[in-house]
């Protein structure tokens, strides 16, 4: 059909869905150019040419959009294929209930979140081309993509193949790392939000529509689908990048053995199933995968966020070896493994998605999870705080497999097995056995034999080894290198079983503190892992840089550990206090230094050095004066210690103006609102980090 002429009365019609759009009255056939009055006819009907017999469709008019074809329908509107009359292109478009319009705060979340992921441009997410309001309703307008979704390609309980399931999971995890790059969380990854283009390239739909609809349930309901929905979302917390690789994991379960991985006669059911039962193994259903797939599901869907991979991007790595091991196989494919389904009604991006509410397809069960359903959340809920795991590391350039200076990666975790791990009370005492590393640390060494054996932790398991880690960091501060490199050689070499994965964390950092990284490496691998590990790895790196009298090198280090705070788990940052202390002196030194360096007296500097060294430890009694007293480059303490204090009190400084501002208006919305807008100002993680905290709690202070 061609649209060369258009006429458009006056009047609005509304919809099952409760989406106005306006009546046309007359179209043009393509076919043989006669004008055909259509303003008796239904819109979306399809109607013949009373002159040549051509099918044509009667198509509505949203603002600049003619809306040709309903391609989902939902709890939140609805989901239609456009022409943007002012651009000339096809489009999916995404237009709210009416009734959402008149919440004019939801409205302002929409379009907000919908801009974000406007600037998103990769090619595994489906691009947004605008958003606003028509007639009182917000809309998305996005790419078209007609290629299919992976929701049809599960119908009936078909099972995917293999390595087919594996490279749709690869797109979506490259879609995932870029949104995770600009702080852009989906919040409801499944299968109907997974579509295909024509060549068979998977591509995430509703990145801003997932967020407007978190934003809804701060009025008490949790929003979501209940198959891929991650613990911590149904106990009503936030989505973060952790909740995405969970839901992915979920989804990649279902695809492979054509079943949900927790099931249940209502949403609440299926919810309650997830938190009171272990992840289930997917071998079990599907003998025939690779054990890489196994492990790979199994770790993305731990239970615990901070047993998941902490990143999108440090997932991509072993999925993209899972893929390889699944190409390689020999293995019969299974006989239910399908090719995508074709059909118009797949000729969306969105259609039929719950998320975004503009759908559901057939068999989905929407969530809106009241107080019951929490209350048993709550119950069934177990926290763990010590050890938790992180991503796989890398191999050590140069190193054999077998050498001691080798890099091992983790193994996925099993949730039925592993290390129990201590809870507040034992993380608490584990910190007070710390403190007296600032200035006797060896009395330190001695606390933490005793707190092993008053917790009955036995020889050989993780917990032990993490406190072996810790002897040796005051071994090597006392000045006792072979004692210390005796204690991580021990860790290094240990055998870990799969099911006691998250063992494999002290494991990789003795192994670090064996070998010799380069600094781009570390950095590199450092920054892939979970927070408080690659903080832990930092200090102990700096150690290593002081032990080599590298002290220009190691201060950086040491002041991101200082200046990490509120972290969870709090243990790894136990050693704070006496980092503070050795680094007193040293600080002391340079001030009292300062005169004798400005006249270039190097002997007056060594003169201050021998009288300032007596207080200080062994490893800092090592270090060259000179080296100490030098100028810091870019990369030093100084300029790193700089930026972060920077950013933090630039977020500190927001957040005052807000104070006698929104907030004391209570107005904590428009306060959040106001911070996000900081982001792009924020330099380093540390402070973007400090914006998160500081939104997240105006998030829940408004709800």
């Amino acid at each position: 059909m061609r649209t060369a002429h258009w006429g458009v009365n006056s009047e609005g019609a509304f919809l099952s869905s409760e989406v106005i759009y306006q009546r046309v009255r007359q179209i043009t056939c393509a076919n043989c150019q006669q004008v055909i009055n259509v303003a008796m006819q239904k819109p979306f009907t399809q109607i013949e040419c009373p002159h040549c017999k051509s099918k044509l469709n009667v198509p509505a008019v949203l603002g600049p959009f003619l809306l040709l074809d309903v391609l989902g329908t939902g709890g939140m509107g609805a989901v239609y294929r456009a022409m943007d009359q002012s651009l000339g292109r096809f489009v999916a478009i995404k237009v709210m209930k009416k009734q959402l319009g008149d919440d004019q705060k939801l409205v302002e979340s929409f379009l907000r979140e919908a801009r974000a992921a406007a600037a998103l441009n990769h090619a595994n997410i489906v691009q947004i081309y605008s958003c606003g309001e028509q007639s009182g309703q917000p809309y998305i307008a996005m790419e078209l993509v007609s290629g299919g979704r992976l929701d049809l390609m599960m119908e009936n309980g078909q099972q995917l193949e293999e390595a087919k399931l594996l490279q749709i999971s690869l797109d979506v995890a490259n879609g995932l790392s870029a949104a995770n790059d600009v702080n852009l969380v989906h919040g409801d990854i499944k299968p109907a939000n997974i579509l295909f283009d024509k060549h068979h390239v998977a591509k995430i739909v509703d990145f801003g529509l997932a967020q407007f609809v978190n934003r809804s349930q701060e009025r008490g309901e949790i929003w979501g689908t209940p198959y891929y929905i991650s613990p911590e979302r149904a106990r009503g917390g936030k989505a973060d990048h952790r909740s995405d690789i969970y839901s992915l994991g979920a989804t990649m379960f279902h695809a492979l053995t054509g079943k949900p991985p927790f099931d249940g006669p209502t949403a609440s059911d299926v919810v309650v199933a997830r938190l009171k039962q272990p992840v289930p193994d997917i071998l079990e259903f599907r003998p025939d995968l690779k054990k890489q797939t196994a492990d790979l599901i199994s770790r993305m869907m731990a239970t615990e966020p901070t047993v998941r991979y902490p990143t999108s991007a440090s997932l991509l790595a072993d999925v993209k070896e899972a893929l390889a091991a699944a190409k390689s196989s020999t293995t019969v494919k299974s006989k239910k493994s399908v090719t995508v389904k074709q059909s118009p009604a797949q000729d969306a991006s969105g259609a039929g998605s719950d998320a975004g509410g503009a759908g559901g397809g057939k068999g989905k069960l929407p969530l809106v999870i009241g107080l019951v359903a929490a209350l048993a959340v709550a119950a069934a809920a177990v926290y763990f705080i010590f050890g938790k795991k992180g991503p796989a590391v890398p191999q050590t350039k140069g190193a054999p497999q077998n050498s001691p200076n080798a890099i091992q990666p983790p193994a996925a975790p099993s949730m039925s097995g592993g290390e129990p791990f201590f809870v507040a009370d034992g993380e608490r005492a584990l910190i007070a056995a710390m403190l007296p590393a600032a200035t006797q640390p060896q009395s330190m060494i001695a606390n933490l034999d005793a707190f092993a054996a008053a917790a009955a932790i036995p020889k050989g398991s993780g917990r032990m080894w993490w406190i072996e880690i810790i002897q040796g960091l005051g071994q090597r501060v006392a000045g006792q290198e072979g004692p210390a490199l005796e204690l991580w050689n021990n860790v290094a070499g240990a055998k870990v079983n799969a099911e006691d994965s998250p063992n494999h964390l002290p494991k990789n950092l003795a192994r670090l503190m064996m070998s010799d990284m380069q600094a781009d490496q570390f950095d590199k691998w450092r920054q892939q892992q979970s927070p408080w590990y690659g903080s832990l790895a930092a200090l102990f790196r700096a150690s290593e840089l002081l032990q080599k009298g590298k002290y220009t090198e190691a201060r950086p280090l040491l002041d991101e550990y200082l200046a990490a705070s509120g972290t969870n788990p709090a243990w790894p940052y136990g050693l704070q206090p006496a980092v503070k202390v050795w680094l007193a002196g040293v600080d002391k030194f340079r001030a009292d230094a300062t005169p004798a360096k400005n006249s270039g007296d190097q002997n007056g500097i060594r003169a201050k050095w021998d009288s300032a060294k007596k207080d200080m430890l062994p490893l800092f009694q090592k270090l060259d004066p000179i080296a100490v007293m030098s100028d810091l480059g870019p990369g030093s303490a100084v300029a790193a210690q700089s930026s972060i204090a920077t950013d933090k009190k630039t977020v500190e400084a927001a957040l005052d103006a807000e104070k006698n501002g929104a907030m004391s208006k209570r107005d904590y919305t428009a306060a959040a609102d106001n911070l996000v807008a900081l982001n792009q100002k924020l330099s380093t993680r540390e402070g973007r980090e400090q914006l998160a905290n500081v939104v997240n709690q105006l998030d829940r202070m408004d709800a």
